[in-house]
């Protein structure tokens, strides 16, 4: 799975870049460590990013280019799926709600083990 981050520092904390434009600055604020963590994975590992066949001479596709919402109402429960984006160049692979739901237990537990 290609991930790469961008991202933006709130005194101690850091937010992927592509989370600002949906949250408040008073949201991201009061968000818990953990909640950030969680924000962070849901916009850079909660997918997979890959060329197609049909685009074997194009670049790599840059995952911190995706706007994960834009597929989000595509995301299966129990399954995963893949989405072709518009040109035909790479396809958006979502992980299962299932999947996302234990990765953020896992965020949470991590965090709660460090308290």
């Amino acid at each position: 799975m290609l991930v790469f981050f961008a991202l933006t520092t709130y005194g101690q904390q850091s937010l992927d870049e592509r989370a600002k434009g949906k949250y408040s600055e008073a949201q991201i604020a009061s968000m818990s460590p953990e909640k950030i963590a969680q924000v962070n994975f849901y916009y850079s590992k909660s997918f997979e990013v890959k060329r197609t066949d049909k685009c074997n001479t194009c670049p790599d596709p840059d995952p911190s280019d995706i706007d994960i919402t834009v597929y989000e109402n595509q995301r299966q429960p129990d399954r995963r799926v893949g989405i072709m984006e518009e040109k035909g160049r790479y396809r958006v692979i979502l992980l299962s709600h299932t999947e996302l739901s234990a990765a953020y237990d896992r965020i949470m537990n991590e965090y709660n083990s460090k308290k």
